[in-house]
């Protein structure tokens, strides 16, 4: 399946690829960018929003509680 470009700065014409990440311009030349540090900082996000869920359930405990915390 091919997803379309995402338009990620319309007056620069800057069109992000969401398959591969890769963010060029419309026109033809391309420009490699690396998602690395963006995915580092996604996946942060992402394990305190688990972190949030889990704390809702009272038969375990947050990662950085006491010890004995459990449910």
């Amino acid at each position: 399946m091919v997803l379309p470009l995402i338009q990620f700065i319309p007056e620069l014409n800057l069109n992000l690829d969401a398959e591969t990440g890769i963010l060029g311009a419309g026109g033809g030349d391309l420009i490699i960018l690396s998602m690395d540090e963006i995915n580092a900082e996604i996946a942060k996000v992402e394990a305190a929003a688990d972190e949030l869920m889990n704390s809702l359930d009272p038969n375990s405990a947050p990662l950085g509680s006491f010890p004995g915390r459990e449910g």
